[in-house]
């Protein structure tokens, strides 16, 4: 996280010096033709232009490249197991996670875009019981989506989206491959591997409350298709974001995002996980967003469904809209 706000601090002021040296162009050179205002993007409406969150779906259809990396800790309660595989006690795990994402969006039409996505996301646990009883894991996942919205008056802005992930995934975890040797009679492997086939559909909206206030929704639910794990197999999950941009009241060029996030599984009333999260953006240059997002997440663990882990994650996040 420090690493993080080191490199915001110098991407901030070298995003505002080239705006500057873009200004004076403007002014100093003979050929310029003065055109009034600039077209509005279409993450904006009304006049407020939306800060994107990678943790979030929303229904806008720019055309964009981003990249985030992020780093994450995080600590669950599991059992200590005994040589037989019986749970003796309980002890505290814990994890760490890295995480390099990146995006591109086409905006076809002013009401239709299509994206790809790839992710590589890799954890373990840091301590004794951690390492035991979470293992060390690796995720990696390509997405393909598309999101059809249109405006509903100025100020509101409706849609669905659709995203398909699939990918790889490994799993080597000693307590699994005890107690499954001990069930199977048979020496069973730490290392475990599954290809996953997902689908998101979502309904998802955006509304512009005030020039420097929006706010962005989602309903979704996710669909593996083949998965390894189906404790979980299909659950919804509902989000919501407001973002905050002091720029549009003549302050600083700062913006910050809030969200909630819940979601539950759909052939079974147990409780999935629920997420916070926050953000701080660089504002000055509307086609660019540069912010740190921190997210605070209780979730299972991927591949130890019945170990619930509370983390804390930061991702920065660089994106251009070209339009």
């Amino acid at each position: 996280m420090p690493l993080a706000l080191l490199l915001l601090a110098g991407i901030v002021p070298c995003a505002a010096w080239g705006e500057s040296d873009v200004n004076a162009a403007d002014v100093s050179g003979t050929d310029v033709k003065l055109t009034g205002d600039a077209p509005e993007l279409r993450r904006e409406l009304a006049g407020h232009n939306f800060i994107p969150s990678r943790f979030s779906l929303d229904p806008f259809v720019s055309t964009y490249v981003s990249s985030e990396t992020g780093f994450g800790y995080g600590t669950a309660h599991g059992h200590v197991y005994d040589l037989n595989g019986n749970p003796v006690s309980l002890a505290n795990y814990e994890a760490g996670a890295f995480a390099q994402l990146l995006n591109y969006q086409y905006g076809f039409l002013d009401w239709w875009a299509v994206r790809v996505s790839t992710t590589l996301l890799v954890y373990s646990g840091l301590n004794s019981t951690g390492l035991a009883g979470i293992g060390t894991n690796g995720v990696g996942n390509i997405g393909i989506g598309t999101t059809v919205s249109f405006k509903v008056g100025e100020r509101l802005r409706l849609g669905g989206s659709l995203d398909v992930i699939f990918g790889p995934s490994a799993f080597f975890n000693i307590i699994q491959a005890v107690k499954e040797s001990i069930q199977n009679g048979e020496i069973a492997s730490p290392l475990n591997s599954s290809h996953t086939f997902t689908a998101v559909p979502a309904f998802v909206g955006a509304w512009a409350i005030s020039k420097s206030l929006g706010f962005t929704f989602s309903l979704s639910h996710q669909h593996p298709l083949n998965s390894s794990t189906s404790a979980f197999a299909h659950f919804t999950a509902i989000n919501g974001v407001l973002d905050w941009d002091l720029a549009e009241l003549n302050l600083v060029p700062i913006g910050f995002l809030a969200g909630f996030q819940t979601s539950f599984g759909v052939d079974t009333p147990r409780f999935l996980q629920f997420r916070y999260q926050f953000g701080l953006f660089y504002t000055a240059v509307k086609p660019l967003n540069v912010g740190l997002e921190i997210v605070y997440l209780r979730a299972p663990v991927v591949g130890a469904t019945e170990i619930y882990l509370s983390s804390i994650q930061a991702l920065l996040l660089v994106q251009y809209n070209f339009n």
